[in-house]
């Protein structure tokens, strides 16, 4: 299967109860629209939500090329560039390199909702929320992964994995060194399938620029 382009619509606010300004985001020929999602109430709260926040969704097929993932990556990096500058008028966040944290997890977690997804060729989404005081990222893939309560502990402890498959057991270290490392709250919503990571907006001053 090939790229189909991205395809984009907005979100009404009637859908829409936290009155987010949301686009949805389409890689690939998607049949059936995935359900949308947010972070809790308590993520919400601690990265200061409020009605003038945007979230932004992107959903793919399974086993998503290098190429297609690199593209929801740049879109990750000029979309927090362009709401902290001109929607927050915060312009010390308008150098791109700041983000490289929120870049590097969304990486690393894209990469394993895309392994875990192929699996029963089922798409994966991921969601983008950005507030005041930080961003939360969602992933949902489609292999039930993050249904797990032993998962969910060990996850939101940020415990290290000893059980992954054994093909890719280099993703154990991933998810040590960028997924727990790079958060500041992880959470996961088994109803759902989810995993939660949100980030501080101060983490990505305190990067060094060489």
């Amino acid at each position: 299967m090939r790229d189909s382009g991205i395809l984009g619509k907005s979100c009404d606010r009637g859908s829409n109860p936290r009155g987010a300004n949301t686009n949805f985001f389409i890689f690939y020929v998607v049949t059936d629209s995935m359900e949308l999602f947010m972070p809790s109430e308590r993520i919400l709260k601690e990265i200061e939500w409020v009605k003038d926040g945007q979230r932004v969704y992107f959903t793919h097929m399974a086993e998503a090329s290098e190429y297609t993932l690199s593209g929801t990556i740049a879109g990750v990096n000029s979309t927090l560039v362009d709401t902290y500058d001109f929607q927050f008028e915060l312009t010390d966040y308008k150098d791109s390199f700041l983000f490289r944290p929120a870049v590097r997890l969304v990486w690393e977690a894209l990469e394993n909702a895309s392994v875990h997804g192929s699996k029963k060729g089922l798409p994966f989404t991921y969601g983008l929320f950005i507030a005041r005081r930080g961003i939360c990222h969602g992933f949902q893939d489609g292999d039930g992964y993050f249904t797990r309560e032993d998962i969910k502990r060990l996850f939101e402890s940020k415990t290290y994995l000893t059980e992954f498959d054994t093909d890719i057991s280099s993703r154990r270290v991933g998810v040590k060194n960028y997924i727990y490392t790079l958060s500041d709250i992880i959470e996961v919503d088994t109803a759902n399938g989810i995993l939660y990571c949100a980030q501080y907006l101060e983490r990505f001053n305190r990067m060094p620029k060489s």
